[in-house]
Order: structure tokens, then C-alpha cells, then sequence
């Protein structure tokens, strides 16, 4: 645990250096933070929910059948070919999966530094990114392609969206957003959703309907919707209901008729994460779909400053960087045992004290 503090002292020390930066220097500042977020994300050692089973697939590769994407036996295939252990497939994953988040970061944000910060310590984002090291690439991938739904460019949209589901296909149910994403809806609209969400999740009105289809397109994973094991933690759901105020804030002064599409956009993903949040989150896995918008809460907190007088915004910042800190320690303390107090049986699955691991080489 001593290690999450620092980290998150050390991330509150790198808002407050960078905030006081020329710009000049700001661009290299930038690097050296993406420098520092991959080296805990990539040499991290047995952290992460399936991070044992990852090391495992690695290397028995040649004599198991492994039920996920064809890209994962690829991607191990190379890193193999090229002599590497197991510990440069999550470095791989965490190269990637920063270098498409920064480039959509870039495009949204006009804080990208602080953005990136937020991401660290959203606890739905970097650390779920150690467990779900697959989506979280098809993630920063549908993040970066995004700005071709604003463009109006179905093509590049769609090219981007293939790639992202190459690596999970959960990225392929995205596609129909592209029609409406970027449409102007009513305050009272985006409310009487959430509302709706929240009725029917508290009366499990979904949970037939999903059984039923499931069963009929004969998808995989039907036990997560039937299984009380795989409930979404409470720690989760206490963190959906914090992020709320800011998604109204913003909601209400910013959002009008005459809004950006890229406004519209990250808005809408949000409410629409919302709703999808309340209505998955019976099930932990299948909750798993919101992190594609869970995402664009990175951008919606780099505007909530702007709403105070100029000389507040700094405090404002520094206030919302430290409230997530606290957040982020709270979540990681409660990460070694699951609600009902029973420990996962992979050692990294309930796994905090962080150690390096800097042996790439078989």
C-alpha cells in the first residue's frame, strides 16, 4: 500500500509542477509523465486480476487452446519469436494502450497533462488497465478513433473500430454510436435516462430480457448474468455515484443547442455510461462494457475549473486531483479481498504490493 501512497503524492507533486511550467517545457514534462505511468504499468509484477492467467498463457501457449482473440496468440507469438518473457506482453499492452490514450487525450483536451493525471488516478481506468489489458488497448483505441465520429468520416471510423475489436470484440457493439453520439439532447432527456436506468436496475426488470438473449445468440459468459459470485463490487458503485455531480455540472452549464460535437460527444458517452452502468451492474464482468465511456471522464473533469472565477480554477484543479487520490487509496485498500471476504485464486487478482520487474529476456 506504501507504494499507491507515494504514487499518488507523487502524482498530486507532478499537477502542481506542471501547472507552473513554461509551455515550452510543458510538451517535454508531458513525455517524461507517459515515461513514469508505462514503467508502473509495464514492469509491474502479479498485479492485476488476470495477470497470473496472462503469465500462464504465455507459457503454455503451444499446448493449450486459448478462447480469446486471435491478436493475444499473435502478440504472444512475436514477443516469443523475439526471445522476450512473459513480462513483455503486458509491457506491449501498456505501450500501446498509452500511446492511443495520449494521442485522444490530445485531441479533447486542453489540459492534456492533467487529463492523464486524472486518468492515473480514476480507479475504473489505469488500474482496471492492469486486469483488462485487452479491452483497455481496444479501449484507448476507440478513445483515439472517436474524433472521426465528430468528423463525419463513417470509413476511418469503422477501419479504426475493426482494429480495436481485433484485439476485443467487445469494441464492435460500439458501432452503431457513431448516429447519434454527436446529437444535441435535452437536459430533461439525459436525466429521465439515468432515472430510467436506476428504476430498472432496482427492480432487475433487464435481468430476463439479457438471459434471453444471450441464450438465443448462444453467447458465451451467460453465467455472468445468472451467477451471484460475479456482482459488481460496492466499492464500484459508491464510485459511479460520486461522478454523478460532475456529469450534472457540466451537464447543465455547459451543454446547449449550440455545443460542440465534440461536447455533445463526451456528454452523451457519459450518460450513456451511466445508464449502461446502473443496468449492468448486477453483473461485474458484463459492467465491464461502461469503461469505453467511463473513459471520457478525464475530459469532463478538465472542465469543471472553468465554471469558477480565474483566480479559483487552480484550487479547484488541485482540490479534484487530491479528492481523486483519496478515492484511488480507498479503492486499492479494499482490492485484496472481494465483498464477501474471500480471496480470488490468482495471487495477482487480490495482489497490492507492487514490485518491478525489469526481466523481458527468456
Amino acid at each position: 500500500m506504501i507504494f499507491w501512497i507515494f504514487l499518488c503524492i507523487f502524482v498530486i507533486l507532478l499537477y502542481l509542477l506542471e501547472d507552473n511550467l513554461p509551455y515550452p517545457i510543458k510538451k517535454l514534462f508531458s513525455i517524461l509523465i507517459l515515461f513514469i505511468v508505462l514503467v508502473v504499468s509495464g514492469f509491474r509484477y502479479r498485479i492485476g486480476w488476470d495477470y497470473d492467467h496472462y503469465m500462464y498463457l504465455f507459457e503454455k501457449l503451444d499446448t493449450i487452446d486459448i478462447s480469446s482473440e486471435i491478436s493475444l496468440t499473435i502478440i504472444i507469438n512475436l514477443l516469443k519469436s523475439l526471445s522476450l518473457d512473459f513480462q513483455a506482453l503486458f509491457l506491449f499492452y501498456s505501450l500501446f494502450t498509452l500511446l492511443f490514450l495520449w494521442q485522444g487525450i490530445k485531441y479533447y483536451s486542453q489540459f492534456p497533462v492533467m487529463s492523464l493525471l486524472f486518468y492515473v488516478l480514476i480507479p475504473e481506468l489505469y488500474w482496471t488497465s492492469f486486469s483488462e489489458i485487452r479491452q483497455f488497448l481496444a479501449i484507448s483505441i476507440f478513445f483515439y478513433g472517436s474524433r472521426f465520429i465528430i468528423e463525419r468520416n463513417l470509413l476511418k471510423f469503422t477501419l479504426v473500430l475493426l482494429v480495436a475489436a481485433f484485439v476485443h470484440t467487445s469494441a464492435i457493439f460500439l458501432w452503431p454510436l457513431y448516429f447519434f453520439v454527436t446529437k444535441y439532447y435535452k437536459k430533461v432527456f439525459h436525466i429521465s435516462l439515468i432515472i430510467l436506468s436506476i428504476t430498472i436496475s432496482a427492480n432487475k426488470l433487464q435481468l430476463p430480457y439479457l438471459q434471453t438473449i444471450f441464450e438465443i445468440f448462444d453467447l458465451k459468459y451467460i453465467y455472468y448474468v445468472t451467477n451471484i459470485e460475479y456482482t459488481k463490487s460496492l466499492s464500484s458503485n459508491i464510485i459511479q455515484w460520486i461522478f454523478i455531480p460532475f456529469w450534472l455540472i457540466i451537464l447543465i452549464k455547459r451543454i446547449n443547442a449550440e455545443s460542440r460535437k465534440c461536447d455533445l460527444l463526451v456528454v452523451n458517452m457519459l450518460t450513456l455510461g451511466l445508464a449502461l452502468d446502473y443496468l449492468t451492474d448486477f453483473s461485474q464482468p458484463l459492467n465491464r462494457i461502461i469503461y469505453y465511456f467511463v473513459i471520457y471522464r478525464i475530459i469532463l473533469l478538465s472542465w469543471i475549473a472553468e465554471f469558477f472565477i480565474i483566480g479559483s480554477r487552480k484550487i479547484i484543479n488541485y482540490a479534484i486531483i487530491v479528492f481523486l487520490a483519496i478515492i484511488f487509496l480507498t479503492y486499492v485498500y479494499r482490492v485484496p479481498f472481494s465483498e464477501a471476504g474471500i480471496a480470488h485464486s490468482y495471487f495477482s487478482a487480490n495482489n497490492i504490493q507492487y514490485e518491478f520487474n525489469f526481466d523481458l529476456f527468456r
